[in-house]
C-alpha cells in the first residue's frame, strides 16, 4: 500500500491519506460468498493517532469535471476535552482508488452538492453554529463564503439535499432548549430550509425556514421500560425524500436514548419517524406523520432515489442483538444495502462490509449512484480499541452493477427494460 503524508498545523497532527486498495477489504467481505456484495474498498483517510484523533461524517459527490470528492470531519480528543472539528476534503481522479487532500476548512460539518456547475457546501461553523453556505468555482480549490443563512445552533449529518419543483431542501436539528438557549445535547427540535434555485444561493434572501417541529415522544408500547438517568428519546440525522409527489422526512430515532453502561442503549432498533413537508412557495409547513419500522433506523442511514431503476436505495446498520449488552442497538459492525419502491418498506440487497468485533464499525455511509455502480463513503472504525463511534478511517466502497441486485418488484416504475 502506498501513502502520501502531510503535516497539518491543526493540533500538530500528522495525517496519512492512504492510497490504493486496503487489506481490510478481505476482512470487510468476511471471506465468504453469498450475501456479501464483494464491494471494492479503498481508504480515503486514516488517523495516525487512533486514541486521540477521530474521523466523522463522510459525504460523497461527483464534480462537474468527473472527479470524485469526499468530505469528512476530524476532531482531537485529549484528556476528555473535545476540540472543535475541522472540515476536510479529498479528491480522486481514478474513480476512488487513490485520494488527494485539498486545503481544510474551518467548518464543523457540511453537505456538498453541485448546482449549475458550481460546488457548494451547506452546513455549520464550529460548535454547530449557524447555517452557512460556501461556493467553489474551481471544484474545491478555493471558496467564496461562508455566508450565514440562519443564526442559531443547527446540525445534520450528510443525508443529501432534495431538489423538487425548482427548489432545494435540507433538514436540520435545532440544538436549543424551549427558551432558545443553545444546548448541543438537545435534539428535540427539527426544521427544514428551502432555496429558490432560480436565485443566487449565496443570497440569504433566497432561503426560507419551516416551523420548528419537536419530537412528539415515543409511545410507551414501542419501547422498553424507562431507565433512570438516561437521555430522553430523540430524533436526528433526517433524510428528505420525495415519495409519490410529497416531501417526507425520515428521521433516525434513539429509543431509548441510552442507559447505564449502555445496557439498554437503542434497544428499540429499526424504528423511524416520518414527517411531511408542504411548500406553497411562501410558507414551509413541517408536520409529524407517523412512526414506521425501517431497518437500521436506530443509526444514521442515507436514502437516495435512483431514476434508472425506479427504486430508492439505502445503506444502514442492522444490529445483531439489540436486547443484549454493549453494543446492543448501537451495533455498527454490519453495513447493509437495501432498496425500496416507496422508501418505507425495504428489501435487503446484501452486505457491503462487516466485522465480528463489537468495537469495530462500518457506519454513517453516504451513497452516490454512478453509472451502473453505487459508490459509498463510509465512516469506519478498525482495531477495536475504542468505541465503535470513534472512527479511525474514512473508506470508499464501490458496488458494481448494483441495480441487478434488486427483485423485479410489483409497483416498481416501468423503466422500459
Amino acid at each position: 500500500m502506498t501513502a502520501n503524508t502531510k503535516v497539518l498545523v491543526f493540533a500538530a497532527a500528522l495525517w496519512t491519506m492512504t492510497l490504493g486498495a486496503s487489506s481490510w477489504a478481505q476482512q470487510a467481505r468476511g471471506g465468504r460468498p453469498g450475501p456479501m456484495l464483494h464491494a471494492e474498498m479503498h481508504v480515503v483517510a486514516e488517523t495516525p493517532e487512533p486514541g486521540r484523533l477521530f474521523l466523522y461524517e463522510p459525504a460523497l459527490v461527483k464534480l462537474p469535471g468527473g472527479r470524485l470528492l469526499t468530505t469528512f470531519e476530524h476532531t482531537l480528543i485529549d484528556a476528555n476535552a473535545r476540540v472543535p472539528r475541522r472540515f476536510r476534503l479529498a479528491v480522486s481522479e481514478d474513480e476512488g482508488r487513490t485520494w488527494r487532500q485539498l486545503p481544510p476548512l474551518d467548518l464543523h460539518s457540511a453537505q456538498p452538492f453541485v448546482h449549475e456547475g458550481k460546488l457548494y457546501l451547506l452546513g455549520n461553523l464550529a460548535i454547530r453554529r449557524n447555517i452557512v453556505i460556501l461556493r467553489s468555482n474551481d471544484e474545491g480549490r478555493s471558496w467564496t463564503g461562508p455566508v450565514t443563512l440562519f443564526e442559531g445552533s443547527y446540525w445534520n449529518a450528510p443525508t443529501g439535499v432534495l431538489v423538487k419543483d425548482g427548489r432545494l431542501y435540507r433538514s436540520f436539528n435545532l440544538h436549543e432548549d424551549a427558551d432558545g438557549t443553545p444546548n448541543l445535547r438537545n435534539y428535540q427540535g427539527c426544521a427544514v430550509i428551502a432555496a429558490d434555485l432560480s436565485r443566487d444561493l449565496m443570497d440569504p434572501g433566497a432561503w426560507r425556514m419551516s416551523n420548528r417541529l419537536d419530537y412528539p415522544g415515543t409511545p410507551r408500547l414501542l419501547t422498553r421500560a424507562p431507565v433512570a438517568g438516561r437521555r430522553p428519546d430523540h430524533w436526528l440525522e433526517s433524510n428528505l425524500v420525495e415519495v409519490k409527489g410529497e416531501i417526507r422526512g425520515f428521521h433516525r430515532l434513539r429509543v431509548p436514548g441510552g442507559g447505564a453502561h449502555g445496557l439498554t442503549y437503542q434497544s428499540t432498533a429499526g424504528l423511524a419517524a416520518v414527517t411531511r413537508l408542504t411548500d406553497d412557495g411562501t410558507t414551509l409547513r413541517h408536520t409529524f406523520g407517523q412512526f414506521f419500522p425501517i431497518p437500521g433506523a436506530q443509526n444514521k442511514f442515507h436514502i437516495v432515489r435512483d431514476e434508472p431503476s425506479g427504486l430508492y436505495w439505502m445503506a444502514g446498520n442492522i444490529p445483531v442483538d439489540s436486547l443484549g449488552g454493549p453494543p446492543g442497538g448501537d451495533d455498527r459492525r454490519i453495513l447493509i444495502l437495501m432498496y425500496s419502491v416507496d422508501a418505507h418498506n425495504w428489501f435487503q440487497a446484501g452486505c457491503v462490509a462487516m466485522s465480528k468485533k463489537p468495537r469495530e464499525a462500518y457506519n454513517y455511509a453516504s451513497l452516490l449512484p454512478d453509472g451502473d455502480d453505487l459508490l459509498l463513503a463510509v465512516r469506519t472504525a478498525l482495531g477495536g480499541r475504542h468505541s465503535q463511534a470513534k472512527s479511525t478511517h474514512i473508506t470508499f466502497h464501490r458496488v458494481p452493477d448494483f441495480r441487478s441486485l434488486a427483485l423485479d418488484l410489483p409497483g416498481r416504475r416501468d423503466t422500459g427494460d
